[in-house]
């Protein structure tokens, strides 16, 4: 059995520094690590360490609090205490000797030396405490001698009081002492024990087996444990009981032998330990999870000094793909992927020196050449050689997909462009000019070219172009090209209506036999270039020219799939714009739609002029749920949703057959039920006499569009504080409530409100108070209101109600009085009331002069100010006498 290493408690709030400490001293001493003051206490005191190690800077409680309170405690006292600090002032050494530290050792430290200083430490204490045994030893055996002359000259009746005291301890001591008989049974016991191993009584279990209390596994030590002292051994021993109702506990017994009634028995003082042995294991599973994370495939763990590596870990190895030991004495600049992450590292090292942690996300690169991300942070071991120690987290997976997120994120934001422009623009040129600016700002080309060629003289020619103003020496492309019909590029384009790429160092074969090769990648200076056919307008050609002049572009597969659904787009976007444009040549039209009639993505559906449908495409299909074969000689009123009455159908096909087309948004229906909206081109396809062959709806779901709209149109008639109506929509429904009332014959009035004392509020409390009474006040005086009427913020503390729907004018004003009432409500705002009051003004309609909506505004608004005027905090009718001066500005 190998001799047992001293224990070392180490106790420092830095693990690195603890990593380093452990490779130290590992070969000489067992260690256990602490990260703070109150761990560092609590593992002293489960494990009675042989030296304790305590750093002084540590939060909560610093290494001198730590020291103090090991010294307070009874139980702890005598371990020895050592320093290991930065700390070198004479002061802090002298602190540290007088809490009565052993020893004072400074960072950074050479560890040869420090592990001679603890060794010594060691040696010393492990020598004073045999010291102290001894001394113990010989006083106990003097106080045994004197004992025994006592015993010798004490009487008979002394000796039975004294079995009776001594019996009355047993009964009383709070630990169990129980006798064995030399076959195993229980002979006695004290309450103690019995409490121990769940026993009411001593009856119930005197002579029965020991064994039986004692778990399986324990058995065999407890044995021969008993035979060992039976044969005249002192034995201390521990082990697992399961009392007599189930409960588990530890147990740590010291047995001594014993005769009784001329038997050898075995006497056993026992105590529980179960809490002990908890703090055990807890213990041990702390120590593994460090040892884990040594070990751990997961971690990259390196020390470097100079610059150079020293040691590391199996996981950095395999992260890297060096072989075992190939790292060591590898320069680190050899491990950094760039410049740029061998300058962030060397920035690290002034925080390393000043005793800080560095942490950053670094490139690094693999033997192989192959590059990864990892998550770095390290800190400076030892000022004295420069040795570091770094840990690195391989995070390659996780840039990656926030990289390629953000790309999908940037190329859906250009589709979304697209969608737009194709639903705003409907003419061919500016759609063309606003695609190649969009694919030029989403992919960041510096150029991008819409190239057009006529069939008469197969020239293409630049037609539509946008650059990159990043780069302010690019030039407009104004030279054509010719690219035959028979060409090889031609041909590829025609047959597959897919993109082509070339790059300088890497020419398309294509190209190469067309000869543009050396017009394209020489003449004209592009490194990369991607060309995208679509379908142009008259009978022209179209090609999407992505060009870059200034370095090689991979053309990566999200930006591939992008331009795909960019194409698809456009190809839609000019087939509706000619469908629009050419309506008097219908069957022409037809028959172009025919050709893309399964790939548009706009929905498409054929029917017969007397509705049956013919035909439809997928588009149609995934827009309405419902199959081709479910709609076939169906009528188109299967998708009615019920939102429109019978006048609006009546005039839609009045339009249709009138003017041969028709063009709206209406709602419609799903298979499943959902009513969605749709814009909708029905074309009307004639025969050579004028009567109609077919008819040709195109629509599109603007569910999306519909949704922003609203969004929009909320924004533009509603304040964003109040969400009360803004002063655009005010007066949209004060012209509407005039000419209703005037219509029926009621009084309408129009009331201006101001609020009296708000710019105190704001300049006394901030604009933050002042916004929160705002929304509050808003609220009080909408609920002041009828279910009809208006109330609406036209500026910063201005407000407008109308009240329509009057007998006459002195009908508003209860409602008018409860408005007062509600403007002056007060509200608390961080704890502090915030109340202000309104002025009201009113005007009413009709009058005897002709009035139109502002008039009556600016009456309202003249009365208001004469409220204010007469002392606030009241309402006042226009007058014409009174106010037919121009209106003041108020003061809240």
């Amino acid at each position: 059995m190998s001799e047992q290493k001293p224990l070392i408690l180490a106790i420092d709030d830095t693990p690195a520094n603890l990593l380093m400490l452990g490779m130290a001293l590992q070969p000489n001493f067992e260690l256990q690590i602490a990260t703070s003051g109150l761990t560092g206490l609590a593992l002293a005191a489960q494990t009675r360490p042989d030296l304790i190690l305590l750093d002084i800077m540590m939060p909560e409680m610093d290494g001198f609090e730590t020291c103090r309170r090991l010294k307070a405690d009874p139980a702890l006292s005598d371990i020895p205490v050592v320093f290991v600090s930065a700390m070198a002032e004479v002061a802090s050494e002298s602190s540290g000797f007088a809490l009565g530290a052993a020893d004072y050792i400074t960072k950074p430290f050479n560890v040869d030396i420090a592990r001679q200083r603890i060794q010594n430490l060691v040696e010393r204490e492990a020598l004073r405490k045999s010291v102290v045994a001894q001394r113990d030893q010989l006083q106990a055996q003097v106080a045994e001698l004197r004992a025994a002359q006592q015993v010798l000259e004490q009487t008979r009746a002394t000796l039975e009081a004294s079995e009776a005291h001594l019996n009355a301890i047993i009964v009383n001591e709070p630990e169990c002492i129980k006798i064995v008989d030399a076959p195993g049974n229980l002979v006695q016991m004290n309450p103690a024990g019995l409490a121990m191993i769940e026993a009411d009584s001593l009856a119930q279990v005197a002579g029965q087996p020991v064994l039986d209390l004692i778990v399986p596994e324990h058995r065999a030590a407890f044995s021969e444990a008993h035979r060992r002292v039976l044969g005249g051994e002192s034995v201390k021993l521990e082990f697992e009981i399961q009392g007599l109702k189930g409960g588990r506990r530890w147990l740590e017994t010291h047995a001594v032998p014993l005769q009784e009634h001329g038997q050898a028995v075995h006497l056993a003082v026992t105590r529980d330990v179960t809490e002990r042995k908890l703090q055990q294991r807890r213990l041990h599973q702390v120590l593994q999870e460090q040892k884990a994370m040594l070990d751990s495939d997961l971690v990259g763990i390196v020390k470097t000094a100079q610059r150079r590596v020293l040691w590391a870990n199996r996981a950095l190895e395999k992260m890297l793909g060096y072989g075992q030991g190939e790292l060591v004495g590898l320069a680190t600049r050899q491990l950094n992927a760039d410049d740029t992450s061998y300058t962030t590292v060397a920035a690290a090292y002034p925080v390393l020196v000043a005793g800080g942690v560095f942490r950053s996300q670094i490139q690094y690169i693999k033997k192989n050449g192959e590059l990864i991300w990892a998550d770095l942070s390290g800190s400076m071991q030892n000022h004295e050689t420069g040795e570091c120690l770094w840990t690195l987290l391989d995070i390659t997976s996780r840039v990656e997909a926030e990289d390629a997120l953000k790309e999908q994120l940037r190329l859906t934001a250009g589709l979304h462009q697209i969608a737009q422009v194709i639903i705003d623009v409907q003419e061919a040129c500016t759609l063309l000019q606003q695609v190649a600016t969009i694919v030029g700002k989403t992919l960041t080309i510096d150029q991008v070219v819409v190239y057009q060629m006529a069939s008469a003289n197969r020239m293409w020619t630049p037609s539509f172009e946008w650059l990159n103003p990043l780069q302010p020496g690019l030039k407009p492309s104004s030279q054509p090209f010719s690219l035959d019909s028979t060409s090889a590029t031609a041909t590829e384009l025609s047959n597959t209506k897919r993109h082509l790429t070339s790059h300088r160092d890497a020419v398309n074969p294509l190209l190469l036999a067309d000869g543009l090769a050396e017009l394209l990648h020489q003449q004209m200076g592009i490194q990369s270039l991607l060309w995208y056919p679509f379908d142009g307008m008259d009978g022209t050609c179209l090609m999407l020219a992505l060009n870059e002049l200034s370095c090689h572009h991979p053309w990566t597969p999200p930006e591939l799939t992008f331009l795909e659904s960019l194409v698809r787009q456009v190809n839609v976007a000019l087939l509706k714009i000619r469908l629009l444009e050419a309506q008097n040549e219908a069957n022409n039209k037809l028959q172009l739609a025919a050709s893309v009639f399964g790939n548009v993505r706009e929905g498409i559906v054929i029917t017969m002029p007397d509705g049956c449908i013919v035909d439809v495409n997928a588009a149609f299909s995934q827009i309405t749920g419902y199959t081709r074969t479910e709609v076939l000689g169906s009528n188109p009123r299967l998708l009615k949703s019920g939102r429109h009455d019978a006048d609006f159908y009546a005039n839609l096909w009045q339009q249709l057959i009138a003017q041969g087309y028709w063009q709206g948004e209406l709602w419609n229906r799903r298979k499943n039920g959902e009513i969605y909206p749709e814009t909708l081109t029905i074309t009307a396809v004639r025969d050579g006499t004028g009567e109609p062959l077919h008819y040709v709806g195109l629509f599109s779901d603007i569910t999306e569009l519909k949704a922003h709209q609203k969004q929009l149109d909320k924004m533009a008639h509603y304040d964003p504080l109040t969400h009360l109506p803004n002063r655009a929509l005010l007066a949209d429904r004060l012209r509407q409530a005039m000419a209703v009332d005037q219509r029926r014959g009621k009084t309408l009035v129009v009331v201006f409100l101001d609020l009296d004392g708000f710019k105190a509020v704001n300049d006394t409390h901030g604009h933050e108070a002042g916004d929160q009474l705002l929304i509050f006040l808003a609220t009080q005086m909408k609920q002041a209101l009828r279910a009809g009427d208006t109330l609406a913020r036209i500026g910063g503390d201005e407000f407008v109600a109308v009240l329509g729907d009057l007998d006459d004018a002195q009908a508003c004003v209860p409602v008018v009085t409860r408005l007062l009432a509600s403007a002056s409500e007060p509200l608390m705002v961080n704890g502090v009331p915030l109340q202000v009051s309104a002025s009201l003004g009113m005007a009413s309609y009709p009058q005897a002069q002709d009035m139109d909506a502002d008039q009556l505004l600016r009456q309202a608004d003249q009365a208001m100010y004469r409220a204010k005027q007469s002392g606030k905090r009241r309402f006042c009718f226009f007058d014409a006498k009174k106010d037919s001066g121009p209106s003041q500005p108020s003061s809240s």
